[in-house]
């Protein structure tokens, strides 16, 4: 009894540290890059600077990709809720709510074929862990671009595939990559 409320407790801290920093870089998005990015390029519906995919990147390294999916899941809730509005209400908006969260567990049981379970964790960092860490960016911003472009594609919006898509890679990844580098330099520091 008393370890499954150690764990229960462990669980929802974890949580909550998850949907606190997708909140986090979602607000940074929003108030932030949005209006900037929205003054430079005339670009719609996809931030090509998408930091929320970073935390989706740490929450899987740090916390495996089963509970990193669920609390993922957690947090775009949270978000959907408290930033965007509302609950998803449409099939598209759910089905782009579970791709989010799901695709960068998937590309970590994608890459766990290739370079195994150890590397793809931040317990023996070295030069290999840091390239399969770019690796699961890159793969992940691949499977959500595709997923997402495919929903939006599904739904009543109009946009041009290629661009979508090319927006959401991009975006991913240099949201990704950027939380890679802060997360570098913070383990750096602690160390």
């Amino acid at each position: 009894m008393n370890y499954e409320l150690s764990r229960l407790k462990s669980e929802a801290y974890n949580a909550s540290v998850v949907v606190a920093m997708f909140a986090l870089s979602f607000l940074v998005v929003a108030q932030l890059i949005t209006p900037l990015q929205a003054k430079v390029l005339p670009v719609e519906y996809a931030s090509i600077f998408f930091l929320p995919h970073g935390v989706r990147i740490l929450a899987v390294v740090f916390y495996g990709p089963s509970s990193g999916f669920l609390y993922l899941i957690l947090a775009s809730i949270f978000v959907d809720l408290t930033i965007g509005g509302g609950l998803p209400t449409t099939s598209e908006t759910l089905a782009g709510t579970i791709i989010g969260a799901g695709c960068v567990p998937l590309a970590m049981y994608l890459l766990r074929f290739g370079f195994g379970d150890e590397v793809i964790s931040l317990q023996h960092v070295d030069g290999r862990t840091w390239r399969a860490l770019v690796l699961l960016v890159i793969i992940s911003s691949l499977l959500n671009s595709i997923l997402q472009t495919v929903v939006v594609h599904a739904s009543e919006i109009t946009v041009i595939d290629v661009y979508l898509g090319l927006k959401f890679v991009l975006g991913d990844i240099l949201g990704g990559l950027v939380m890679l580098v802060v997360t570098q330099v913070l383990l750096k520091r602690l160390s």
